[in-house]
């Protein structure tokens, strides 16, 4: 990111980052978006707190999602590793936010899931 944001020159970026991507032999592509929580822990956040700042971003992962036929996963996380939180994202709505399963775990937890989608990659060709 800090080579996007030299190359740009104070201009605002229209693309984004993806965090992780997987192909995985059960649930096809797997597109993972990562959030450090800092003001709220991560059984309480949700991007829908504060989708007036994360809406463009949240919608084009959304977007790819769709367009790879996939599954769409928001992270969250604490620096201590006490608490995660794995939303599995059903839906997004530019004007309501998104619908989503909550799974909240700690950092074991979370690497058993995170371990179980890298150990099981499908085939692409």
């Amino acid at each position: 990111m800090e080579l996007i944001i030299e190359a740009l020159n104070g201009k605002d970026t229209h693309g984004f980052n993806v965090d992780s991507i997987f192909y995985h032999s059960k649930q096809g592509w797997v597109v993972i978006e990562f959030l450090r929580c800092e003001t709220v822990r991560p059984h309480e956040s949700s991007p829908n707190r504060y989708w007036n700042r994360c809406w463009r971003k949240v919608t084009a992962l959304w977007k790819l999602t769709e367009n790879l036929d996939g599954q769409f996963y928001w992270v969250t996380f604490e620096d201590s590793r006490k608490q995660f939180s794995i939303l599995h994202i059903t839906g997004v709505d530019k004007d309501h936010g998104i619908t989503f399963s909550r799974t909240n775990t700690d950092f074991k937890g979370f690497c058993k899931w995170y371990n179980e989608l890298n150990d099981n990659p499908g085939k692409l060709w």
